[in-house]
């Protein structure tokens, strides 16, 4: 009994080596939970991530320790303050977004009932921490200016979705996933906050719904729906250079790290996602780029 027990922990082992053995970049496992582990975001020093759950909003340190519980309501799309004090999600079922603290504390509603929100804002801290963009019902884009509460906004569109994923670091344009639901499509755009905009992926069967600037805003990191396997770009667009490769495992939402040495990512290896980091070098992954984009200044 002792031998087969031993023989089946073995064969765990050997294949979860070859699972991981075909990856290109040095990966690491995050979490390991029972349960699924959501939607997340980096703290600005790179030490913490919190993410979301069914039981509330959770927060780790990336380099070990027990995940400790901020607050207890059913939130999703965590996005952290420029200055790590506060904390601002979707709640009520994707109906309302509230703000906290970094340290939990009971949750305020900061976008009033006017200007109403469904299946979610996806909010999103801008990098000054002046303002916070948000989707709204209308297929809008807002933006409330946090010290005088004013909203304004920023587009609308008339058919697709517009999901807000990523701020450029200079505060001037936002990475954004363009949804058409009836084809079930996605394409990521760049938007300014004049209102330009340039689209950056063109095939849309792919699903291109999660994505994030590189904190030089130089790259962006993404996944599709297809492959489940993230992938990096120029923000000017162009080719791209997969980064993870794992035949069993299904990869999503990529979020660089403040100091753009690591990529955290969800994987879903059975049932169940939990957080992983990706290691790489900003100027060999630049490099690369070049390469395959043929571009040799």
């Amino acid at each position: 009994m002792k031998k087969s027990l031993g023989l089946a922990v073995i064969a765990v082992f050997l294949s979860h080596c070859f699972l991981f053995a075909q990856e290109k970049y040095p990966i690491r496992q995050l979490t390991s939970r029972p349960d699924q582990v959501g939607f997340f975001d980096w703290s600005p020093d790179a030490k913490t991530i919190v993410y979301s759950k069914s039981t509330g909003l959770w927060k780790f340190l990336v380099d070990g320790g027990d995940p400790q519980q901020i607050i207890t309501i059913q939130c999703q799309h965590p996005s952290w303050s420029p200055d790590g004090k506060y904390i601002v999600f979707d709640a009520d079922k994707g109906e309302s977004i509230k703000i906290t603290t970094s340290e939990g504390g009971v949750p305020i509603r900061i976008v009033p009932e006017t200007i109403p929100i469904i299946r979610s804002g996806y909010p999103l801290w801008s990098p000054d921490g002046s303002m916070i963009l948000f989707q709204g019902k209308s297929l809008a884009l807002y933006l409330l200016e946090v010290q005088m509460g004013k909203f304004s906004k920023v587009i609308e569109f008339d058919k697709l979705i517009p999901i807000p994923k990523s701020w450029s670091p200079d505060g001037e344009k936002i990475l954004v996933s363009l949804r058409d639901i009836p084809k079930r499509e996605a394409n990521l755009w760049i938007i300014s906050l004049t209102g330009e905009k340039k689209q950056i992926t063109f095939d849309g069967a792919k699903g291109y719904g999660n994505g994030d600037f590189s904190p030089d805003g130089s790259l962006i990191v993404y996944s599709t729906y297809i492959d489940h396997k993230l992938y990096v770009m120029s923000s000017q667009g162009g080719k791209a250079l997969q980064l993870t490769f794992s035949p069993d495992a299904r990869d999503s939402d990529p979020k660089f790290s403040p100091d753009g040495k690591q990529i955290a990512f969800t994987r879903v290896i059975t049932d169940n996602g939990n957080k992983w980091a990706l290691s790489l070098n900003l100027e060999d992954v630049k490099r690369e780029l070049k390469q395959i984009n043929n571009i040799h200044k």
